[in-house]
């Protein structure tokens, strides 16, 4: 996912888990998936997205929530799952959800 914020000092990454190799790539891992961020031209147009399922949306957010980074609270969809987007500065749409049992 392109992003050309890394280095500023961005809170939004700065907050996560992330190992940084500046100028041009970086890593957030977590429970074993890693996201990779470049600022290779060519690595894709800024305002990507990803989805990511996670097992409980709820604690993910209220962790994202008690690290400072404003998201809003997840929400449940018609399709029957409970999701929630954190949008980076670089305008990349992360967006988790769960299944939501019956």
């Amino acid at each position: 996912m392109p992003s050309m914020q890394m280095d500023s000092g961005s809170p939004c990454w700065e907050r996560t888990d992330t190992s940084l190799d500046f100028p041009v790539f970086a890593t957030v891992t977590r429970d074993g998936l890693t996201l990779f961020l470049g600022e290779h031209s060519g690595d894709g147009a800024l305002g990507g997205a990803a989805y990511l399922v996670v097992d409980d949306v709820d604690a993910l957010w209220e962790e994202i929530r008690a690290r400072g980074i404003v998201v809003q609270q997840p929400e449940p969809t018609p399709w029957g799952t409970r999701e929630m987007t954190v949008v980076d500065p670089d305008g990349n749409q992360l967006r988790f959800g769960n299944p939501v049992s019956e």
